[in-house]
């Protein structure tokens, strides 16, 4: 039990990046555009 428990923990971060990415493709969004947009407006809030 503790072995699932490990291996669904180490696996979260890059299922939900995946997730991210299939969702972003299915509506046919410009997934990098989005990630470079946020990027700015992220360095502009520093």
């Amino acid at each position: 039990m503790m072995r699932l428990i490990c291996l669904l923990s180490d696996m979260m971060i890059p299922l939900v990046m995946v997730y991210i990415i299939l969702y972003g493709l299915s509506r046919k969004t410009d997934i990098y555009g989005a990630f470079t947009e946020g990027a700015v407006d992220g360095i502009k809030l520093c």
